[in-house]
This record gives structure tokens, sequence and C-alpha cells, in this order.
């Protein structure tokens, strides 16, 4: 049987899945342009959109609706905060 529980929070699917999705698109067009300021304003971008999704996951873990979502969770938020490190030196 499928988990539906996302399905009561249509919203925050598909915004979750626009951050993070954002993420290697805008590491892939920094890097794309060819010149290091350019790049390191792009993966800056990337660390905010890697800090939504991380935020997000913040929600998703206080709500006992997706409970079921737990491991995967913790999975996407790892990654999450793997990103924001990696690419932390870029700007402050």
């Amino acid at each position: 049987m499928e988990d539906k529980s996302f399905d009561y929070q249509v919203d925050m699917r598909r915004q979750l899945g626009k951050a993070a999705l954002s993420v290697p698109n805008n590491i892939a067009e920094g890097f794309e342009r060819c010149s290091t300021k350019e790049l390191m304003n792009f993966l800056y971008i990337a660390r905010g959109s890697a800090g939504e999704v991380r935020s997000m996951l913040y929600v998703i873990a206080r709500s006992e609706r997706y409970a079921s979502l737990e491991n995967a969770r913790k999975e996407l938020h790892e990654l999450a905060e793997s990103i924001g490190r990696q690419s932390k030196g870029c700007r402050h």
C-alpha cells in the first residue's frame, strides 16, 4: 500500500520538491557561467535552498502526520546538511 501522508499537504510537497531541485540547478548554473564570482553567488543561492529544505524537514519532523516518513526525512536532512557544509565557504 502506498503511503499517502503527503497527499494532505500538497503545497508543502511541491515547495519541498522545488527547493530540493533548486540546489543542484543553481550549482550547475553557477558552474556553467565560467566565472568564479558567479559560481560563488550561485553556490550561495544553493546553500539557501538547502536551508529551506532543512526548515521544511523540521516542520515535517514535528508533525505526527508524517511519522511514517521519518527514515526518509532523516536521510534528506543529512543530505541537506552536507550540501550546506560543502558550500559554507562561499560567502559570509
